[in-house]
């Protein structure tokens, strides 16, 4: 529940006044009692007390108007923080989407690297480019970016795309090679592991 608005700001002034005029009629009608030494007429005794209900009824009817405000400003400040707990979430989605679309796009320029790596062959030059790569994926890796571990484990579709199956006495399922490696952003998979799995080979077939 949202803070409660403090009561004097909500009432005003109406209510102190009420309190006011109800304390002066019953001291006025005190006096009146003691200036005629207790016998005023009944007349005027019930005028008297005819005012003190009406200021109550009004005293009541301003209290009730205040608590209706204080209601409504209640609901206004958990609305206001209902919207902003929504912007805040989407501000955090809109960012992450943002990001994630970044990486990929850096992605394809992380697999030219890997693949260029084993292709030079003076080692001035492969120095610069290793330095390169290297300075990539640990900014890659800043962001939440993991490498997709993959061989030797049981296929699993949420993590791994089965390109080609191998015939073999491996566990059927297993992942024999990676093809094309896969990445997770902060627990997303924004691609997954390209594989080979093993198809475990029957006795009939292995004779």
């Amino acid at each position: 529940m949202p803070g409660d608005v403090p009561h004097t700001v909500v009432t005003g002034v109406s209510i102190r006044t009420a309190h006011m005029r109800i304390s002066s009629a019953s001291m006025w009608s005190a006096r009146g009692v003691i200036k005629n030494g207790g016998a005023v007429s009944m007349t005027g005794r019930r005028a008297e007390m005819d005012d003190i209900e009406k200021l109550k009824k009004e005293l009541e009817e301003q209290t009730r108007q205040a608590e209706d405000r204080l209601t409504q400003l209640r609901y206004l400040q958990a609305d206001f923080d209902n919207f902003r707990k929504w912007y805040e979430k989407e501000k955090e989605v809109i960012t992450a989407l943002a990001n994630e679309n970044l990486i990929n796009d850096l992605l394809v320029i992380l697999d030219d690297l890997e693949r260029a790596l084993p292709e030079i062959e003076l080692e001035k030059n492969k120095e610069g480019i290793v330095m390169v790569y290297k300075k990539l994926k640990k900014i890659l890796s800043d962001y939440g970016l993991e490498p997709i571990d993959c061989v030797g484990k049981k296929f699993d579709p949420r993590f791994h795309e089965a390109l080609c199956k191998e015939q073999c006495n491996a566990r059927t399922g297993t992942v024999l090679e990676e093809l094309g490696k896969g990445y997770q952003l902060k627990s997303k998979v924004i691609r997954p592991s390209r594989v080979k799995i093993a198809e475990q080979v029957t006795g009939e077939m292995s004779e």
